[in-house]
């Protein structure tokens, strides 16, 4: 049993996500297309940083085994075909928005590639008309999602994982991936019983980027802890817990940024 360890869960048992009033109005089905949206295309920014977080604390590491790890939850975020930026823009495209982006390959972007010919309505009214497969649908907004403009909490949610993984010790950046990642099967569970339950979601690939961050963070986060667990120490307690703290608390103003811009009490 690590002393250390059990103080860095207790800070994010404190601040989880799931307790943000944000997920709290997802999972009762109080969120409107126009909030989720816009926490699609900021969140969009995190997601496609988040493999320069990882490589970050690879790069200054010095232990080969810890690198190696790290390496390996970095090729599941980056390599996979779709990879996880794909996968997220799977999930705007439920909500209606479709990146258009010339594909590094070329050819269609890969939502007109995944979605089939039939038009959805869901539960709350909100038309969600599939990609025609050659072209967006009628209706949807087409957008570079990489080009959105970052709000100021966004920013500063990926100022503050830059800063922390690569500024601070190994240590520190280890518990940053971790104090994020452990959180994530939960949050994706509570997304996928929403958008199912809600929000009118049929489809499995609108939600898919959720559905494999329940198994592929189940891994990453026991394996950051691990990690984590041979670098904390006495020495370093207060500031990885600093840290954790940073992270928590800019997490949690970039949900409260969507809050504000859409009347929603935070």
């Amino acid at each position: 049993m690590n002393q250390h360890l059990d103080k860095v869960d207790s800070d994010i048992a404190e601040k989880h996500l799931l307790k943000h009033p944000f997920y709290l109005a997802w999972t009762r089905g109080e969120l409107s297309k126009e909030a989720l949206t816009d926490y699609a295309k900021q969140y969009y920014h995190h997601v496609a940083a988040f493999p320069t977080y990882l490589s970050t604390v690879h790069a200054k590491c010095d232990d080969q085994p810890t690198r190696k790890q790290i390496l390996s939850n970095l090729i599941d975020e980056e390599a996979g075909s779709p990879n996880h930026p794909e996968l997220w823009k799977q999930f705007a495209s439920g909500l209606g928005v479709e990146d258009v982006a010339e594909p590094a390959s070329g050819g269609q972007p890969l939502q007109s590639r995944l979605r089939d010919e039939n038009t959805n309505t869901n539960r709350r009214g909100w038309a969600i008309q599939p990609v025609q497969r050659t072209g967006c649908p009628p209706g949807a907004e087409q957008i570079d999602l990489a080009q959105t403009e970052q709000w100021p909490e966004t920013k500063n949610l990926i100022d503050t994982f830059r800063s922390v993984c690569g500024e601070r010790s190994t240590a520190e950046g280890l518990a940053a991936l971790y104090a994020y990642e452990s959180q994530i099967p939960a949050i994706c569970e509570s997304k996928i019983d929403g958008l199912k339950k809600h929000y009118g979601f049929t489809d499995p690939k609108h939600y898919e980027y959720f559905s494999v961050h329940i198994e592929a963070d189940t891994k990453h986060s026991a394996d950051e802890r691990e990690m984590l667990g041979s670098y904390v120490d006495d020495r370093n307690i207060d500031n990885v817990r600093t840290s954790v703290h940073r992270v928590l608390d800019a997490l949690w103003q970039m949900l409260s940024g969507v809050c504000r811009r859409h009347a929603i009490a935070c």
